[in-house]
Formats: C-alpha cells, structure tokens, sequence
C-alpha cells in the first residue's frame, strides 16, 4: 500500500464509524487490532482493546456514556512506515448529562497489508505526531 492508501483507509474508517458506529470499522481492520484509549481518565473506563470483540466492546461502553457521538478528521498525515497520525473533532452529547461535549485528540495509526494493526488515543494530538517520529 502507498501513503495516499494508508491516509485514505484511515479516512474511510472514520467516515464508517459515524455513520454505523464501531461495527462499520472492523472492515479497515485487522482480526487482532489493538485499540489503545488508555490516555482516558478512569472514571472514563479506558484501557486496551483487542481484536474486533474488543473494538465491539469498546463501542457498547460508548453508547453507554454518549447519546451521540461523531469523529471529524480536521487532517490525516503518513507519518511512514507504516504509521498514520490523525487530528481529530469528537463531538457528542453526553448520555447522563445531555451537555455537549467537544474534544480534540490524536490517533496513532499502524497499517500493515491494508488493515488497521494499532491504533493509540493520545489527548494531545501532538503527542501522536512525537510518537509516530514525526515534527
């Protein structure tokens, strides 16, 4: 796969997510993905999730906390080797308070064979940008 490939299934994946939730993203990726959210404060119920049971998981904790919920890529950059950083809009509205809810945060990406392998939360977008080895 090329960059331009890499940025885009990083692209369609989040497109997938707003429109059918956590479900429409196990096709971009892998069978053993790890999704790491593990920056989250614990009231938040972070921690790692594998595979796509895991990533279904994840998606049953977030409709327990949101009422709605979106993901909006303000810029997705090919890091190289592999890695992806995406600096992204969440927005939402809380399931318990019905507040609104605005954050921007950072997603390290790791592609390998067309597939999402890794994909790492970071709560200061610029941190996934150190991680990846990019400036």
């Amino acid at each position: 796969m090329t960059a331009g490939d890499n940025v885009e299934l990083v692209r369609r994946t989040y497109e997938a997510f707003n429109r059918d939730g956590q479900t429409g993203t196990l096709p971009f990726l892998d069978a053993d993905v790890e999704w790491d959210e593990s920056a989250l404060p614990a009231r938040q119920r972070p921690g790692v999730f594998r595979g796509h049971e895991g990533v279904l998981a994840l998606g049953r904790q977030n409709d327990e906390l949101w009422e709605e919920i979106s993901v909006e890529p303000s810029r997705i950059v090919d890091a190289g080797n592999g890695h992806v950083v995406a600096f992204l809009l969440v927005a939402g509205r809380g399931r318990f308070t019905g507040e609104p809810v605005e954050l921007t945060i950072g997603h390290l990406w790791d592609i390998r064979d067309g597939k999402g392998t890794r994909v790492k939360l970071f709560l200061d977008p610029q941190r996934a940008r150190e991680e990846a080895g990019t400036s």
